[in-house]
Formats: C-alpha cells, sequence, structure tokens
C-alpha cells in the first residue's frame, strides 16, 4: 500500500466467527519490520 491513513475495520467476531463479549482487547499491527500493540474496548 501506499504512505498516508488506511482504515481497518474488525468485526468484532473471534477467528471462529463468533461475537466477542464487549471487554478489553490487544490487538497487533505488523508490517514488514514494523510492529504496533494497543488496547481497544469494545462496548456491546
Amino acid at each position: 500500500k501506499q504512505k498516508g491513513h488506511h482504515k481497518i475495520q474488525w468485526d468484532a467476531t473471534d477467528n471462529a466467527g463468533n461475537r466477542v463479549a464487549s471487554g478489553m482487547y490487544i490487538y497487533t499491527l505488523k508490517y514488514g519490520n514494523f510492529q504496533v500493540s494497543k488496547c481497544m474496548t469494545l462496548l456491546r
């Protein structure tokens, strides 16, 4: 992809396709040698 802003959308399901519960989730973004982990809150 080109430099700049990009949008990633998560449908709030797990790897099996089940809806996940409200709570705190840690996500990791990786691209080449770059990696960053952040925390998000999901409220249903």
